[in-house]
């Protein structure tokens, strides 16, 4: 059962859409199993002033250890947004260089279909790891949702 993607919560229709990412590394699973800092939880909403943009608040880590799963629903989510995505990054506690892969192949996948992506309520922490790679400038980083929207917006 690890590796899949578990859909929980109400459909697109009725709010917001969630999936939980577990963690399946290697070593002690049993411990690492239980571990709720190792679950990545994806939830989107529509933006209320343009429903066209698309919020993804990711919750945990982004590493190896989801990045498939996270690579595949970022890419069917810009996929469903017809100008662009925010990414909140809030609750984003740790970024890998496997979690810096998926967010330069939602850039590429966003930008060769015309899209935009931006990034909101970056941790220090985080950002740090987006200026040493060179990524602030490719993801747009806003302090604020409506700022991102301003830039996306029609």
């Amino acid at each position: 059962m690890y590796g899949d993607s578990f859909f929980t919560g109400p459909s697109e229709k009725t709010g917001p859409k969630v999936i939980l990412v577990p963690f399946y590394g290697g070593g002690n699973n049993h411990f690492q199993e239980h571990r709720r800092d190792k679950v990545m939880t994806i939830k989107t909403k529509a933006c209320k002033q343009f429903p066209e943009i698309k919020t993804v608040l990711l919750t945990g880590r982004l590493d190896v250890a989801n990045a498939d799963v996270l690579s595949s629903e970022l890419l069917k989510i810009i996929d469903e947004s017809p100008a662009g995505i925010i990414l909140d990054l809030k609750d984003v506690n740790f970024v890998s260089s496997a979690g810096l892969r998926i967010l330069i192949v939602a850039y590429k996948h966003a930008t060769a279909s015309g899209k935009k992506i931006a990034a909101v309520h970056v941790r220090p922490s985080v950002y740090k790891i987006f200026k040493l790679a060179s990524l602030e400038d490719l993801l747009h980083i806003f302090d604020s949702e409506d700022a991102a929207i301003q830039m996306l917006g029609p």
